[in-house]
């Protein structure tokens, strides 16, 4: 009986992990009447959570999608950057990378309080796909990166 409770407990645990539900899309209008705080997703690697706040146009939610980046694909990308991809020292940037260190998408963040005397974490302040000149895309459509750990991140000059 313990046996059949064990497995029970472990099979419903499962299912609530992986709900369809839990993965449903946020519209682009999802913050529209809320404040920048609000929280619109919270993205982990391991214990560490990383809001993604409505923000303003310059931050967060609203300006992801005011560069027209917002969709599941997206959504996805910055999950995964977080939890697999390579981390900067400083723990402010993400990076999806190839098996050759190619960075393909960044995510950058910050864990401290906006402008240093606000609510905390600020959590995510934009994200990106990585293009170099003379390429169209580092990353073919279809092509999953390798998610290297173990690369370096160059930090940009300016944000696109």
């Amino acid at each position: 009986m313990l046996r059949v409770s064990v497995v029970g407990a472990v099979a419903l645990c499962l299912s609530a992990t992986f709900s369809p539900a839990a993965s449903a899309a946020v519209p682009a209008n999802f913050c529209d009447g809320k404040s920048e705080e609000t929280v619109v997703r919270t993205y982990s690697r391991g214990s560490l959570a990383i809001p993604l706040r409505c923000g303003t146009n310059t931050y967060g939610f609203r300006h992801v999608v005011q560069k027209g980046r917002w969709n599941d694909a997206f959504d996805s990308r910055i999950a995964n950057t977080i939890a697999r991809g390579t981390v900067n020292a400083a723990g402010t940037i993400y990076g999806e990378m190839t098996d050759r260190c190619v960075n393909t998408f960044r995510v950058v963040v910050n864990q401290g309080a906006i402008g240093g005397s606000g609510f905390r974490p600020q959590g995510v302040i934009t994200a990106y796909e990585v293009t170099y000149p003379n390429t169209a895309s580092v990353r073919p459509e279809g092509v999953v990166p390798a998610q290297r750990t173990d690369c370096l991140i160059y930090e940009p000059v300016a944000e696109p």
